[in-house]
């Protein structure tokens, strides 16, 4: 059977309304009738007409009454839709399918949380953020706690969280159901525009909690004896020249390159998941396979066509990609604007020139592959990195993962 909202409406709406006004008209008649001097006619027209005019006045909060039910039907079905016709555009980019087109976030980004909550402090005031409120009362915190707790995240490391909410998506991806009953809070919500968003702010808060709480030898989270959870000041340090209030992990945890290590399968099993994610790695360079050469070190990995070919044989419907580059040069990731245009025989046609430098590791999901180098999400955007500066850096992991039910 299909529920169909229109129908609902067009059913209900219109006979209530016409009931409101033929008991309108039953009461003009009779007012009228009453004023008729030989009007054979014994009633107390008063008496009638108010008892019709009680009878309106019900009618009436019925129709209101339906008319919101009707338009709460039609809020879940279009959000249903979106997410039915999101979720089932089979492209082979499973960030683009979860996110959407439009989307101002490609994939997770660490600096999401950081990011919403920049907006809400300029727009609502330092204690009057949504994001703020929302992650306290998940999560049995302070307002005061959760809103450090949403600028730590954007500390070192959090690449690996973000990479690995990405995976998690991935594995739920067509079933968004299950991700509520799992984790407790909604995959997708509507946002201040209106628009049907990705929840993840709550997904990524939720593994860094987890990850870094007390009870999961962690250092910046504890509990008290009523369940409030609290930032432990000691580990964490103000930004000085910050405009708002931004907070540092002096000591936080990593999920080994993105990938759930047994911190990441804590989390899952700790939430009952129907899901489990399964790890491999698959594609490794060595930082012990190098060549010195006139005073610098070139250190050796896979060649261009082995890596793209790798990823064009396992980046499919049944698993998605992780990378970890430790670094011991620079590398660089070009911005691209392929996701407007269109990629061509393994050559992206665009390029915004924007390039973002790291020195540290870096976690990321792989998305694709080109002629030029791989493509990546990374803090919520689209990334080339060509296989030139990738094999500079010396030492990278490639890891897939699937999933399967429990």
């Amino acid at each position: 059977m299909k529920f169909d909202s229109i129908e609902l409406e067009a059913f209900t709406v219109p006979k209530i309304k016409n009931g409101i006004s033929a008991a309108e008209v039953c009461i003009l008649m009779l007012e009228q009738a009453a004023k008729l001097e030989d009007a054979d006619i014994n009633f107390n027209s008063q008496k009638i007409c108010a008892l019709i005019q009680d009878s309106i006045d019900n009618m009436n909060k019925i129709a209101i009454a339906t008319e919101c039910t009707v338009n709460m039907f039609k809020n879940a079905e279009n959000a249903n839709m979106q997410i039915i016709d999101r979720l089932f555009e089979l492209d082979g980019d499973y960030l683009k399918e979860i996110f959407g087109e439009e989307s101002f976030m490609y994939g997770v980004g660490q600096n999401v949380l950081w990011s919403k909550m920049f907006s809400d402090y300029y727009n609502n005031g330092d204690e009057d953020s949504k994001l703020v409120k929302g992650i306290a009362k998940q999560f049995n915190m302070s307002y005061e706690d959760a809103a450090k707790a949403c600028t730590m995240v954007d500390s070192i490391g959090a690449c690996t969280y973000a990479a690995t909410a990405n995976n998690i998506l991935y594995a739920y991806r067509y079933d968004p159901v299950a991700f509520e009953e799992d984790f407790g809070y909604p995959m997708f919500v509507v946002d201040e525009e209106n628009r049907l968003v990705v929840n993840s702010t709550m997904l990524l808060m939720d593994i860094y909690i987890y990850a870094n709480s007390e009870e999961n030898n962690g250092k910046l989270f504890s509990k008290d004896k009523n369940g409030i959870v609290k930032v432990n000041d000691e580990y964490v340090v103000q930004d000085p020249n910050a405009d708002m209030p931004t907070y540092y992990a002096k000591e936080q945890k990593y999920l080994d390159g993105g990938a759930l290590s047994e911190q990441g399968k804590g989390f899952m099993s700790s939430k009952n998941t129907s899901k489990v994610l399964n790890y491999e790695k698959t594609c490794e360079s060595s930082k012990n396979a190098y060549i010195e050469e006139n005073g610098e070190t070139t250190f050796i990995a896979h060649d261009d066509k082995e890596l793209k070919k790798f990823v064009e044989d396992n980046l499919d419907e049944d698993t998605c990609l992780s990378i970890h580059v430790d670094n011991h040069n620079d590398i660089y990731m070009t911005l691209t604007s392929s996701r407007e245009s269109e990629i061509h025989e393994g050559t992206i046609v665009t390029g915004i020139p924007r390039e973002v430098t790291f020195e540290d590791g870096h976690a990321m999901v792989i998305v694709g592959s080109t002629d030029e180098g791989i493509i990546v999400a990374s803090w919520g955007e689209e990334y080339l990195i060509t296989y030139e500066n990738l094999n500079k850096t010396g030492n990278y992991t490639i890891m897939t993962c699937t999933a399967e039910q429990r």
